[in-house]
């Protein structure tokens, strides 16, 4: 109706006028010619045809990523105030200025900004043109791959010194991290669609359906279509169960590849509100834990990220849940070899990002 009452509209308009577009300023002239042309599904601006709804879609999901990340910059160029925040929060830059490149987004005033810290805080020479090290990412890295290959160099690189020095098991210096048999186990806060690492794990359901929380977003991320079409391929039982209790199953990453992302790595949590019985609820979670990084060193997965498994809405108490977390990493590094060089914990709130802290010193401090 409303397309009707436009093309009434219009009609009337050419009827009245004996030359409408001459009445009409260059603007409106411009703005005329495009409603007409939508309205007859004709060509738009440019010769080219409208885009869809799906096409539309995409563009707003990109503009909404790149001003996220573009928010992310700013906010960590603000906290950059001397040599010791440039240090720390250099590998984050780069990992953001590679997300905008893939996003084809223009990052040069961005460079510019980051060079210029890098010369205040680090003494260095200043220079002409960019060049290819630390604070910059050429234009031509455009794909996902090289970002990810990026990101585990400087992880590695920034990590060296700690793993050359640290014995089996020792405390790194730092009070969010240890190293186990030369593989990092990190805590760090933030959004795990987000990271960067070869694999995420999703806290799954059994049926390995979408959900809420982190499954949710992590399908949303992924594509939901495209992620859920990959689960249901999975092999189930007669009650629909393709990943029961305790276990994981391994997908692509679909869209979450354009971030760096290969690998879902699927883990069921024990439900609480079901299973009640403590030692089995700790059982199970331990379980889903190590079949995690099992599955990850199967396919040769070189870090991974895991989020808060079972402490939503399966109601696992968060205390013993962040012990049996890093406990259960901790002791499979231990008794296993393994590709994974980095495990990391995205935790989003901050009371589970302080939460694993406390508890990894309290873990450490046993030893």
């Amino acid at each position: 109706m409303k397309t009707m009452n436009q093309l009434i509209g219009l009609a009337a308009l050419v009827v009245g006028l004996a030359s409408p577009v001459q009445a009409m300023d260059k603007a409106a002239k411009e703005a005329f010619k495009r409603k007409l042309e939508l309205l007859q599904g004709g060509v738009g601006a440019g010769g080219q045809r409208p885009t869809s709804v799906a096409d539309r879609e995409k563009d707003k999901k990109k503009s909404a990523e790149i001003a996220h990340l573009r928010q992310q910059a700013a906010t960590l160029i603000n906290k950059t105030t001397d040599a010791a925040q440039y240090a720390k929060n250099k590998d984050q830059m780069v990992t953001i200025l590679a997300r905008l490149k893939m996003h084809g987004a223009d990052t040069r005033e961005l460079q510019k900004t980051w060079a210029t810290l890098k010369v205040v805080f680090t003494s260095a020479a200043p220079v002409a043109q960019p060049k290819h090290d630390e604070w910059y990412i050429d234009t031509t890295e455009q794909d996902a791959a090289l970002a990810r290959q990026l990101q585990q160099q400087l992880d590695l690189k920034r990590d060296a010194e700690r793993k050359a020095t640290a014995s089996k098991g020792a405390v790194s210096s730092k009070s969010d991290e240890i190293v186990i048999n030369g593989t990092i186990i990190r805590i760090q806060k933030g959004d795990i669609t987000q990271c960067v690492s070869d694999a995420i794990v999703n806290a799954a359901n059994p049926q390995l359906l979408d959900g809420g929380g982190v499954c949710g977003a992590i399908f949303t991320a992924a594509g939901n279509q495209q992620l859920q079409g990959a689960c249901n391929k999975i092999p189930c039982d007669a009650l629909g169960v393709r990943c029961p209790v305790g276990q994981a199953r391994l997908t692509k990453s679909f869209n979450l590849k354009t971030r760096g992302i290969n690998h879902i790595i699927h883990a069921v949590g024990p439900d609480c509100n079901k299973i009640t019985d403590p030692k089995q609820q700790d059982i199970l979670l331990t379980s889903a834990y190590s079949n995690s990084l099992r599955v990850a060193t199967e396919h040769g997965v070189t870090s991974i990220a895991f989020p808060f498994i079972s402490s939503a809405i399966y109601a696992f108490p968060k205390p013993r849940a962040a012990k049996i977390a890093l406990q259960a990493n901790i002791e499979w590094l231990k008794a296993n070899k393994t590709s994974i060089k980095v495990v990391n914990f995205m935790l989003f709130s901050d009371e589970d990002y302080n939460l694993f802290c406390s508890t990894l010193k309290d873990i450490t401090g046993k030893k």
